[in-house]
């Protein structure tokens, strides 16, 4: 692990010496060699980056729950760096005042009209999720993200084709398994003053 990140220190370094090459010359042959240098480096990051999922997934290939206890923790959200200033019982007030407001304003309205459907068929099965549309439903994604995401949408979609089999196999595992971890069941509010 200590040779990893001594190879990532000196990619990064070598990286970062032939970026202020290029910004002091402006010329093309520095431009092009800063390229190269970059590319280089992001192409060993990415590879790092795919043996280590692909390693973790196929340890665990016949064992969701292995799966899912591995990946608890690099999926598990930070503490919050500055902890809200915000009591409960300022939520509390927050949250009476809305509704307050929201039962004045629809005072006059008509109560609503509501019918209930039943449906004749079940959900007994499933088709598994491929890979090929995880990767798709991940490049159609907008690029934004809420606290509650472990990794930022513009980096899961860069590096889609390493993650999606990673994705692919634990939606495939939960809907087999019929579990969702807790983990994975949060809610992020926020009161907007």
């Amino acid at each position: 692990m200590l040779l990893l990140a001594t190879f990532a220190s000196v990619l990064r370094t070598k990286n970062s010496v032939m970026f202020s090459s290029y910004v002091l010359t402006k010329t093309a042959d520095d431009k092009m060699l800063w390229n190269r240098q970059f590319a280089r480096q992001r192409y060993l990051f990415q590879q790092k980056l795919k043996d280590y999922w692909s390693t973790m997934v196929d340890s665990c290939r016949n064992d969701p729950k292995a799966l899912w206890s591995k990946l608890r923790d690099h999926m598990s959200l930070p503490l919050p760096k500055n902890p809200s200033h915000f009591s409960a019982d300022d939520f509390a007030a927050f949250f009476t005042s809305t509704v307050s407001n929201i039962r004045a304003s629809t005072a006059s309205a008509p109560p609503p009209v509501i019918s209930t459907q039943s449906v004749a068929t079940s959900l007994s099965g499933f088709t598994p999720v491929s890979v090929d549309e995880v990767e798709r439903l991940l490049s159609g994604t907008p690029a934004k993200h809420c606290p509650l995401d472990p990794v930022p949408t513009w980096l899961l979609k860069q590096a889609s084709d390493v993650l999606a089999p990673v994705l692919s196999a634990l939606c495939n595992a939960s809907l087999q398994s019929g579990e969702l971890p807790a983990t994975h069941k949060a809610r992020s509010l926020s009161s907007h003053d």
